[in-house]
């Protein structure tokens, strides 16, 4: 929190930027300078980086719990300011002057707990309008926050910007037929449709009832009642009882960008063992270690860590005997690090590898640890430990509308880091906390935060739709993927994949006609056993297979006997320690 006297000299600051001959837009500008400032200040002493103010931001209205009026109004004087900043022709009245200074002053407020004082509570009006909108931030209509909905059929609306506006025809039990309008790049996903697709909407924002403006995607006998567009904030989830692995997602980002065939290639080339390899698994299974035992010395983590699975230590002598000697020696330096690291751990309980399933984002993965708290139960943070080399603290990246941000991660790491955010809005409502990679080898800012924005997760669930559409396309006999895999046509990818694209496409085009048909539909084959062990195989309402654990009610499972009723744990014949839980019948 922020001290009584740093918070004055704050108010002072403001009212002194009020009073200043200045021209507006310098004002304007100087308030949000005040609010950098602000963050900053209480963001001292975290262990975590903040790279500037858009991280550092999100970090204090999860922490700090801003309600949502006051962080749509922090962001609109953000983009605002960056506005005046670049184009010299705004203007910037002297309502938006008032407007960003309360916004400053109130965060003051609620980051201090110090009342506004009355010499600039006087300037603060109930009826004050921001009259400057940027478009993106939309009107006031109402936001349906989650919907699913079955696709019936898709047509073109219009074009607007780069992008083929698409009208959707839709079923839902909430309002039965919908139309909806997948605006911008949000249209994408349309190609990846089809007759009967289910989709999840998040943060769609209700354009109106059915009129003229819409036939594109209507039904005659049964007009769609409702009309429903997609916003900046928006998320479309396609099949999302369908769930893919978070890693496998995580994969397919690298710092030229994301390609889907990634997650396909790996499927085909087989992985041997590695020095990176095991020193990655030992580190982890010593973090494991030393969070269970806080007094764990490194001599019986690192026999603990080698016990686990000691069949990777034969692999790696057999294949590389010089680099056993370097195991002990380079586990150690990772252990002093984390040493220091999790000696500074605050929390009441930390879960070690928990597991995370989402039937809304169509995620599964499993988190290195998870930061749990007394005095906020709302707060959970993620820890994800990563045992290579960390990228300078300077990396950023390049988002789809070319917003830029600074993180100081690998693209893939914060990919991952991305689809556990959305795990974790899916399995604890009013979730808040913090997001950090951390990097072991490194002692410069080991602990890196990882902005949890929108941007982010909607760049993931857009590559975990392709993933799932293009499963779908290979299990129903459409190959064409194969004939991609090429150095020249692969697309993005890291340098050192090129190895695997040669190795797969050499392999391939050597097949004769018949090898080819049978690698065909045996792949197909795989992918339908697949999908029928997570969805169903259909012909039955009682096949669902691994979904039918949230598609169905207790009292389903029960009457089809899926589920066992009336246990009760019997404490004294269990044994907690080795997992082994004794149950009696009530």
């Amino acid at each position: 929190m922020l001290s009584s006297d740093n918070a004055n000299q704050y108010y002072f600051n403001l009212r002194d930027t009020l009073s200043d001959d200045a021209p507006n837009k310098v004002k304007f500008i100087k308030v949000y300078s005040l609010l950098n400032e602000l963050f900053f200040e209480i963001l001292d002493g975290e262990k975590q980086l903040f790279s500037n103010f858009f991280t550092s931001s999100i970090f204090i209205f999860d922490r700090f719990k801003f309600p949502p009026e006051l962080i749509r109004n922090i962001n609109k004087v953000r983009y605002f300011s960056n506005q005046l900043k670049r184009n010299n022709k705004l203007y910037c009245s002297n309502d938006d002057l008032i407007y960003a200074t309360q916004a400053a002053v109130k965060a003051i407020e609620r980051l201090s707990n110090l009342p506004v004082p009355d010499y600039l509570s006087q300037y603060f009006r109930a009826d004050l309008i921001f009259h400057w909108k940027p478009e993106s931030l939309g009107g006031e209509d109402k936001i349906i926050k989650e919907i699913r909905v079955v696709v019936k059929s898709r047509k073109k609306h219009e074009k607007q910007y780069d992008y083929d506006d698409a009208a959707l025809l839709c079923d839902s039990d909430d309002f039965g037929q919908v139309n909806v309008i997948l605006k911008d790049w949000h249209s994408d996903v349309s190609k990846l449709l089809w007759r009967g697709a289910v989709l999840n909407l998040f943060d769609f924002a209700v354009a109106g009832n059915n009129n003229s403006d819409n036939n594109s995607a209507t039904d005659a006998e049964n007009p769609a009642e409702i009309t429903l567009e997609s916003t900046a904030n928006s998320l479309v989830v396609l099949e999302p009882d369908y769930l893919i692995d978070v890693t496998g997602i995580a994969e397919c980002f690298n710092s030229t960008g994301s390609n889907v065939y990634l997650y396909f290639l790996k499927l085909f080339i087989r992985t041997g063992t590695s020095y990176p390899l095991v020193v990655g698994n030992l580190v982890n299974s010593v973090f494991d270690e030393m969070i269970a035992n806080k007094y764990a010395g490194f001599d019986s983590a690192l026999k603990n860590a080698m016990s686990f699975k000691p069949l990777q230590i034969f692999a790696l002598m057999e294949k590389d005997p010089d680099s056993i000697k370097l195991l002990r020696p380079g586990i150690a330096k990772h252990f002093k690090n984390l040493m220091h690291i999790t000696s500074n751990f605050d929390c009441r309980h930390i879960s070690i590898e928990p597991s995370f399933i989402s039937p809304a984002y169509g995620l599964q993965g499993r988190l290195d640890a998870m930061l749990e708290y007394d005095d906020d139960e709302d707060r959970k943070d993620v820890i994800e430990l990563k045992s290579g080399r960390a990228p300078s603290i300077d990396m950023s990246f390049r988002g789809r509308n070319n917003y830029n941000v600074k993180t100081g991660v690998w693209r893939n790491h914060l990919a991952q880091v991305s689809c556990y955010n959305l795990l974790l809005d899916s399995a604890y409502s009013g979730r808040v906390g913090s997001s950090q990679i951390l990097y072991s080898k490194t002692e410069e800012f080991p602990l890196r935060n990882v902005p949890n924005i929108i941007q982010n997760k909607q760049e993931v669930l857009d590559l975990r739709n392709w993933i799932l559409a293009l499963e779908r396309a290979l299990s129903r006999g459409v190959y064409s993927m194969f004939d991609s895999f090429t150095t020249k046509q692969f697309g993005k990818r890291p340098s050192f994949i090129n190895s695997e694209i040669i190795e797969f496409a050499s392999c391939y085009g050597s097949l004769s006609d018949i090898e080819k048909k049978y690698f065909h539909v045996y792949v197909a084959f795989l992918l339908k056993e697949s999908a029928a062990q997570r969805t169903g195989s259909g012909g039955s309402v009682y096949n669902k297979g691994f979904s039918r654990l949230w598609r169905e009610a207790i009292e389903e499972k029960i009457s089809n006997m899926t589920a066992l009723a009336g246990l009760r744990i019997n404490v004294e014949k269990s044994d907690f320690n080795t997992f082994h839980i004794h149950f009696d019948f009530a």
